[in-house]
């Protein structure tokens, strides 16, 4: 494997945050658009542990890269919830960053369980699940670190662009990872191979879906798109259309 696990595991620590002027968050508006992304990615980057304990229960667990790599996965992302988080403070968007965890958890309901239990069926049914769950990795860590850059260019704001951009230093390692993991995996193995593409058309899903709703998901997605012609296209074909619409509006 070209990613060294062992260079990795020394070199893991909390996002470094030296430097950056946050004192000068607010003089720099967002858009309601831009703090609804933010909301969405604190969101979802704080929901990393429980994403953890659906993996624990798999064939992954048996695995000690892959267990070194998600202890250290999970401590990195930890930080950016809890950073992004402390920008929205400053512009005086107030909440209680356990409680805040602890809602969005409880809202998953039944749900939570149902997930857990199939993962692990599913895990111990097919030798290969690994390779479905590196892939899956790999694109929801690639489409991360996109959604900040999209987000950086979107706002045009230089602090929030110098957090993001050392949150996205962590999210190319987290691909580097499951990108050669994944691609070690599949490499010669046409029954894993056959697998992972079924499982793709069938099981994946963007980053956050299930934890956040339909509308926001395809909001999150409106309001990324780079191009007129893709926001374009996604106001008039996406399911929750409207939801888009109303945060470009505000944007």
């Amino acid at each position: 494997m070209s990613f060294s696990i062992e260079r990795y595991k020394e070199e893991s620590k909390k996002v470094d945050i030296t430097g950056i002027e946050w004192d000068s968050v607010p003089a720099y508006p967002l858009s309601k658009g831009d703090l609804f992304c933010l909301h969405y990615m604190m969101d979802i980057e704080n929901h990393v542990p429980l994403y953890l304990s659906h993996l624990l229960v798999t064939r992954a667990c048996m695995d000690p890269i892959l267990t070194a790599f998600l202890a250290c996965w999970n401590y990195e992302e930890l930080w950016h919830g809890e950073n992004i988080g402390r920008l929205l403070n400053l512009y005086g968007i107030e909440f209680d960053t356990q409680e805040r965890i602890a809602k969005v958890r409880a809202n998953l309901g039944f749900q939570n369980s149902v997930s857990i239990l199939s993962t692990m069926a599913g895990s111990w049914l097919f030798k290969d699940f690994s390779a479905v769950y590196l892939t899956i990795g790999a694109i929801n860590e690639l489409s991360t670190l996109t959604g900040y850059g999209a987000l950086i260019r979107k706002s045009g704001h230089p602090v929030l662009k110098d957090l993001l951009s050392r949150i996205i230093k962590d999210e190319r390692r987290h691909y580097a990872f499951y990108f050669n993991s994944a691609k070690e995996w599949l490499g010669g193995n046409e029954r894993a191979q056959k697998l992972d593409r079924w499982m793709l058309d069938r099981v994946w899903v963007p980053a956050g879906q299930g934890v956040k709703r339909q509308e926001e998901v395809d909001a999150l997605a409106c309001i990324c798109s780079t191009t007129s012609r893709a926001r374009k296209s996604c106001s008039t074909s996406m399911p929750g259309s409207a939801s888009c619409q109303g945060f470009r509006a505000s944007s």
